[in-house]
């Protein structure tokens, strides 16, 4: 993706984004904002659901939570404490890490649109996926960790190489 900011302005006006042209290999991001505090992106293909990220905004930071509390994704575990599932056909192939900067994105424009006072991303239970959060910026003591800068990471996906 060469401008994320960019696919971030299109993603909150529009709330579709296609992510890539290559034929047989079109994935769309959707951002869906729920009772005006849970921000959630979906990225998907025309024939199944990759993964997703929720955020909930609770007046003072964002937080990214357990999706099924809030929206249930079907043919996901909902892992507690996670907060960003990829389907395990689609991992290593950096669609968490899109999903992690576009959940960040909206959120960074939500808090521009809100004028609130402080920028922070908070996530909970990341005990094993420390080095994934700590690659984006995430100050990580102990099992959770939180994000404070204004700028969102560049995303980089590896489409999968094979036919649907």
């Amino acid at each position: 993706m060469s401008d994320v900011n960019k696919l971030i302005d299109d993603l909150w006006v529009n709330h579709l984004v296609r992510l890539t042209n290559p034929p047989k290999k079109v994935f769309y991001a959707r951002y869906n904002l729920f009772k005006g505090n849970n921000h959630d992106v979906v990225i998907f293909n025309n024939f199944d659901t990759v993964g997703f990220i929720t955020l909930r905004n609770s007046g003072k930071n964002y937080r990214i939570l357990n999706d099924s509390l809030v929206v249930p994704h079907e043919g996901f575990s909902n892992k507690l404490g996670y907060g960003i599932e990829v389907k395990e056909k689609y991992e290593r192939r950096n669609f968490g890490h899109a999903l992690l900067s576009l959940g960040i994105g909206v959120a960074i424009k939500d808090f521009n649109e809100k004028g609130l006072e402080d920028f922070v991303v908070k996530v909970s239970g990341i005990s094993s996926k420390t080095h994934f959060y700590e690659s984006f910026g995430f100050e990580t003591p102990g099992f959770g960790g939180t994000y404070n800068q204004r700028s969102v990471p560049d995303i980089n996906i590896v489409f999968p190489h094979y036919e649907y």
